[in-house]
C-alpha cells in the first residue's frame, strides 16, 4: 500500500480507509522516526528485528499443530503473510501449538516452521 499521510484533526492524526477483513501490520513515521501505534498494544515481529503494530479485522481462524510440544517455538507462514517466517509465532498450549488470526475467506497455502 505504501505511505499514507494522516490529517491533523482535534490534536490527533487521522485517516479514513476501507480495509477488507484480514491482518494489517503498520507503523507511523513521526519526524523521521518509525514508531508503533501508542494506542494499540497488539504487535508482532516484522522479520527485521523490529515490531509492527497489528490490526486484525473479521472472523478469526484457529491454526493448530498437534504434538511437537518439545519445540522451542513454532512459526506459521503462508501466502496470507507473504511467507514471512518471523511474524506469526504460535503459542504453546496443552499438547499442541495454537494461533488465531483474522483471514479473508478463501484457500491458502501455509506451513509450520
Amino acid at each position: 500500500m505504501g505511505f499514507l499521510r494522516l490529517e491533523r484533526k482535534n490534536g490527533h492524526g487521522e485517516i479514513h480507509l476501507y480495509l477488507r477483513d484480514g491482518i494489517y501490520s503498520y507503523k507511523f513515521i513521526v519526524e523521521g522516526e518509525w514508531i508503533q501505534d501508542p494506542e494499540n498494544k497488539v504487535s508482532r515481529p516484522d522479520g527485521g528485528g523490529n515490531e509492527n503494530s497489528i490490526l486484525s479485522l473479521g472472523k478469526h481462524h484457529k491454526f493448530e499443530l498437534d504434538n511437537y510440544i518439545n519445540a522451542e517455538q513454532v512459526i506459521l507462514s503462508g501466502d496470507f503473510n507473504n511467507w514471512n517466517e518471523a511474524e506469526l509465532r504460535m503459542k504453546k498450549g496443552f499438547k499442541k501449538w495454537e494461533l488465531e488470526i483474522a483471514m479473508n475467506p478463501g484457500n491458502y497455502n501455509y506451513k509450520f516452521i
